[in-house]
């Protein structure tokens, strides 16, 4: 199984939180995402976003770069404060090969520290807006790994090249 992390695209401030939408900047960090994982054939087969509104403008954006909207899925446990350790013992039950999971910050990280060290607050991974981790689990319930980091300035100097 494959796992892409994805950390939302830069959002407008304002209240309710829930309801910020993506800025110009974060558009563009969405689309460059779903570039990047198509031009490196990182394509996946679910793409679960949470339930505020800059994750899912955020994975709308990437869909498309990546071959349409039919892989969306809404998925609680997703946001801020949630539960790594519970969205990591669902993962099985979503039923895909291969995942992006669009999502926000502290979630995102202690998710990516969690499947590598067993421990929410093992491993420090910077997520800027628009950054992408990918991981890999080979057996069902084997050990992850790291497969890349790459925060979305990255993203934008390789897609030039």
């Amino acid at each position: 199984m494959k796992l892409c992390l994805l950390r939302h695209g830069d959002a407008v401030c304002g209240n309710p939180d829930a309801e910020r939408p993506l800025s110009n900047t974060g558009v563009e960090e969405a689309q460059l995402a779903g570039a990047f994982l198509a031009a490196t054939k990182e394509i996946p087969d679910l793409i679960c976003h949470s339930t505020l509104l800059r994750s899912r403008q955020t994975a709308v954006l990437a869909a498309r770069k990546l071959g349409g909207e039919d892989r969306l899925l809404e998925c609680t446990g997703l946001c801020p404060g949630d539960s790594p350790q519970e969205f990591a013992s669902r993962l099985h039950l979503l039923r895909a090969k291969d995942i992006l999971v669009v999502g926000h910050l502290p979630f995102l990280g202690e998710l990516a520290s969690y499947l590598l060290s067993g421990s929410t607050d093992t491993i420090c991974m910077r997520f800027t807006t628009g950054t992408l981790l990918a991981l890999e689990c080979k057996t069902p319930v084997g050990a992850w790994a790291l497969r890349f980091h790459a925060p979305s300035k990255l993203i934008a100097r390789l897609l030039r090249s």
